[in-house]
């Protein structure tokens, strides 16, 4: 038995602008397997053609959509943001309420203190740091806390033993508590961090932490 296969373009019904009459299946055996194979890569291609056009066209509404509800949505971001700006003062006044436990779990949001980053500070100039490391730590010690351009990672000289930093040079300072307010669920800030991303609204909505 003989396989059917898809004819010619000219000859293909599609949902690009040709008409079911038009449509046929049919054995064609004076079509060689390249034929075929390019006939196939032609609907493929249209079917691709296809859905740009369509998620342009959704774009478009989109983009349309969330230019209509801008002031709306620039309202009430900004609202969140001030709410979030009151909580932190007030936990700021009253760290004694978080000694033991530190945090607390309120209506889906973490709030209380953690241990702070602390801030990075070293003496002399980085190049002089970077100079101390290489020369007192192991190759692969030295690789993870300098960038390739030896720069000084900061976030990894935090992690580091004190006798170490103190050898260095390095000191990190301002390592109390602070202050911690975080949503368990993170799909509203997901959604706002997508619609910083677009053009309407990017400006309006970079700059504001939630």
């Amino acid at each position: 038995m003989r396989m059917r296969h898809w004819i010619a373009p000219r000859q293909r019904s599609t949902r690009f602008g040709r008409t079911n009459t038009e449509a046929t299946m049919s054995q064609n055996d004076q079509q060689t397997p390249r034929e075929r194979i390019e006939a196939a890569t032609f609907w493929y291609s249209k079917a691709r053609e296809e859905l740009r056009a369509r998620m342009l066209a959704v774009q478009d509404q989109i983009r349309a959509i969330t230019e209509k509800q801008r002031p709306e949505l620039i309202a009430l971001v900004d609202q969140a943001a001030n709410a979030k700006a009151e909580l932190v003062a007030l936990i700021e006044s009253n760290r004694d309420v978080f000694k033991k436990p530190k945090t607390i779990q309120w209506h889906g949001v973490k709030v209380g203190l953690q241990k702070g980053k602390g801030r990075v500070e070293w003496n002399g100039s980085e190049d002089d740091i970077i100079a101390r490391i290489e020369k007192t730590l192991d190759k692969a010690s030295a690789k993870q806390l300098i960038d390739v351009k030896k720069k000084l990672k900061k976030d990894d000289l935090r992690d580091m033993p004190a006798d170490v930093l103190a050898k260095l040079g390095v000191e990190v300072k301002d390592v109390g508590d602070a202050v911690v307010v975080k949503a368990t669920d993170d799909a509203v800030d997901r959604l706002i961090k997508g619609l910083a991303t677009d053009s309407v609204l990017g400006d309006d909505l970079a700059e504001r932490a939630l």
